[in-house]
């Protein structure tokens, strides 16, 4: 492409910024993967597809290949019962589970257990874990007879649990990352807002929940700490997140006593990270709800504090964005739609702003992003360099199960295939610096038939961040998620492009 859109980026010199030797990478896996047209299966659970009881052990070399690019690896995600939300105060939870961690698929993260065959090894020491804490093997599953949602106990079940996927993920000694366990996530409408409930019970319960996590690490020898992924609360209609306000306040303020406590009790050597959004209202709100400065104050407890510098754009509200905008970008282009959007900021304004409220760069680290966000019946336009970009849009981009599950959501190893296989065109958004250097800060995806736009984040967008975290000496980046990207041996993997452009 011979022309782009332009921008400022200011370079920054070793003088001020130190170059970091090795910028670490914190990597995101979740248990649902398992399932679906594309599962991507744990290396050493339960073969998906097999006749109940019929155990065969997955072999998944490019799941260990890409667990060993990172240097963290965060289990995601971890409840918590709490019996005061009122989804849950519909089944009989006992209020002396507040507070405690549970599992949510019993089917799928516990190992096999029946009584009619032999049964594997891995059962009997799951089985003794479970009678020992209280609430951590039970959960709130549809029953497969009647269709209908109950609270379920894996020590009280025969035929319960068959994939084991978190038995894979913590015993496995194939790994060289840190394994962690991250806490609640995002609070989405079909969720319910469980995140929210989950860290309002932790609050209220902390002293139980740390001795539980720490008893866990005692139980999972390769359990080595936590990551508390809080974000906001939502509208229960529309999924938008709710404006900061005085609960906000006192939220933070819990979360920063929470890690203060974490470090306390579960020692120095445990790994303690914080997760949370970059709305710019909220960063505000964050910094404001400890005396001295959230940022400052934590990052004397925490080894590191993640920005979500993604999602900042999407198909969910045509009053915010009413062009297409890529979800994560570097820098918001200086474009004459910018100020119509609601957010025209991204990654660098966020992590000054965070700076500039005294958080130490060596413990801060940015999103990366192994999907992107898509928009459907949107027009080409009349710029030919750029089709379709910051056009508008009609609803969010549909793709059959082949390529994605979810509307709106293009999975990152599923871009080549809608290239080859569906005729989409790649395209880049690049920038200059102040030295009218020229490079990446997003990147998307248009078909001019079907009238779709994805953006999303690129190995050129990688390369550009890597300079960016380096020049900044952050810490480094956390990715959403291992599933979404290609293996490490494919030239166009995430994974293997920040690793590589970052150290």
């Amino acid at each position: 492409m011979k022309r782009y859109k332009k921008m400022i980026f200011p370079v920054f010199t070793a003088l001020f910024f130190p170059m970091i030797a090795n910028a670490s990478l914190t990597l995101y896996t979740t248990g649902w993967s398992m399932y679906g047209d594309n599962a991507y299966e744990y290396d050493g659970a339960y073969k998906n597809g097999q006749p109940y009881g019929q155990l065969k052990y997955v072999a998944n070399p490019d799941m260990v290949a890409q667990f060993n690019k990172a240097d963290i690896v965060a289990w995601s995600f971890m409840q918590v019962w709490n019996s005061k939300d009122p989804n849950q105060a519909q089944y009989p939870i006992p209020a002396s589970w507040d507070g405690l961690m549970h599992f949510s698929d019993l089917w799928g993260e516990l190992p096999f257990e029946a009584s009619w065959v032999s049964l594997p090894p891995e059962t009997n020491e799951f089985l003794t874990f479970c009678r020992a804490n209280e609430g951590a093997c039970s959960s709130v599953q549809v029953n497969g007879n009647t269709g209908v949602k109950e609270l379920f106990t894996y020590t009280d079940q025969k035929g319960v649990g068959q994939l084991n996927s978190f038995g894979a993920f913590i015993h496995s000694n194939k790994y060289t990352a840190k394994r962690i366990i991250a806490i609640g996530g995002a609070n989405t409408v079909s969720n319910k807002g469980i995140s929210s409930h989950t860290f309002d019970a932790i609050f209220a319960n902390q002293s139980k929940f740390l001795n539980q996590f720490k008893a866990w690490m005692t139980q999972f020898k390769n359990l080595k700490g936590v990551d508390y992924d809080f974000e906001p609360p939502i509208d229960s209609q529309t999924g938008a997140q709710l404006l900061p306000d005085a609960k906000t306040l006192a939220d933070y303020n819990h979360l920063y006593e929470l890690v203060k406590a974490s470090r306390q009790t579960l020692g120095p050597d445990t790994y303690i990270s914080v997760t949370i959004t970059v709305n710019k209202e909220y960063l505000a709100a964050i910094n404001q709800s400890v005396e001295g400065g959230w940022f400052k104050q934590i990052a004397q407890y925490a080894d590191s504090v993640n920005l979500m510098t993604y999602d900042l754009h999407g198909p969910w509200s045509q009053s915010s964005d009413p062009y297409t905008s890529i979800h994560a970008y570097l820098k918001q282009p200086e474009t004459s739609r910018k100020d119509e959007f609601a957010i025209n900021y991204a990654t660098d304004s966020v992590t000054e702003q965070v700076l500039a409220y005294g958080m130490p760069k060596e413990k801060l680290q940015i999103g990366l992003a192994a999907y992107g966000r898509g928009f459907s019946g949107v027009p080409q336009g009349e710029d030919s360099e750029h089709p379709g970009f910051e056009q508008p849009w009609a609803g969010p981009s549909q793709f059959t199960a082949t390529y994605t599950n979810q509307e709106g959501m293009l999975p990152y190893k599923s871009v080549d295939r809608v290239i080859n296989e569906l005729g989409y065109k790649p395209y880049l958004v690049r920038a200059s610096d102040v030295e009218n250097t020229s490079f990446v800060t997003g990147a998307y995806l248009y078909s001019f038939s079907a009238k779709q736009f994805v953006g999303y984040q690129s190995p050129e967008v990688v390369k550009s961040v890597c300079e960016f975290v380096k020049q900044k000496g952050l810490k480094g980046a956390i990715m959403w998620s291992a599933d979404t990207d290609l293996p490490v041996s494919n030239a166009h993997s995430l994974v293997a492009a920040y690793k590589d452009g970052c150290n």
